[in-house]
């Protein structure tokens, strides 16, 4: 990806500050998973030791007609964060990682469907927004994790921190959920199933998904690193 040179300053202010660059990482991860896989923002960012899976045992999602995957796109946008220079900075850095991975993002796609034009083959994926609204199976309407402070999508420093308390609500759930919780939390909260679709998997009636789902909610709501305080209403 160079020519020689080194792709990034080492002495770039973020390589000095390890916790908060590696939180930078985690988000800009979430922002690439959002564009590329909506849905699948429940899985964490992969270590080193772990670069072949996407944190929770499974294989990375690949972007049919490329084969990138979104660990390939932060690997390009991390550098590209690391390229700028303090004094072209304009907001935080914060706001211009999000910026960064999303810009980046949006390549791999425009490069996947040009993989795929003038094939028979269909991409695998719905490229919707992470936000998109999904409705139930009595008509009702369950927002996604991101409907919560819809407002801030377009503000890049808005939507970082929006995103790293979507991370933070995912760490809070697999903490104190149990698995079956966690599974049906997940499935409805962070991948867009419906209800019925995941009673259908379980073998349970949609009522009492709905019942698990709600406790496993007012769970979360009463802990007290609850990340989303200000959206709940009494």
């Amino acid at each position: 990806m160079s020519s020689g040179k080194c792709a990034f300053d080492p002495q770039h202010p973020l390589l000095a500050d390890t916790i908060r660059f590696d939180r930078i990482l985690d988000v800009m991860y979430a922002e690439i998973q959002k564009t590329l896989f909506p849905g699948h923002l429940g899985q964490p960012r992969p270590r080193v030791e772990t670069s072949q899976t996407n944190g929770t045992g499974g294989v990375e999602r690949i972007l049919e007609g490329s084969g990138v995957s979104a660990d390939d796109v932060l690997s390009e946008a991390s550098i590209a964060l690391l390229k700028h220079s303090s004094k072209r900075l304009e907001s935080t850095w914060e706001g211009l990682a999000v910026t960064i991975a999303h810009n980046k993002a949006v390549d791999a796609l425009r490069a996947s469907r040009k993989g795929l034009r003038g094939t028979n083959h269909r991409p695998g994926l719905r490229l919707v927004s992470g936000d998109v609204e999904r409705e139930g199976p009595d008509g009702e309407v369950e927002p996604s994790i991101f409907e919560l402070r819809h407002s801030n999508w377009g503000d890049p420093e808005a939507e970082y921190f929006v995103l790293e308390d979507v991370l933070k609500l995912r760490d809070l759930a697999r903490e104190i959920l149990d698995d079956r919780d966690l599974e049906i939390f997940f499935a409805i909260h962070f991948e867009g199933y419906s209800r019925k679709e995941v009673a259908d998997r379980l073998g349970l009636t949609s009522q009492r998904i709905g019942q698990i789902f709600n406790a496993a909610v007012h769970s979360l709501e009463k802990h007290p690193d609850y990340p989303f305080k200000s959206t709940v209403q009494v």
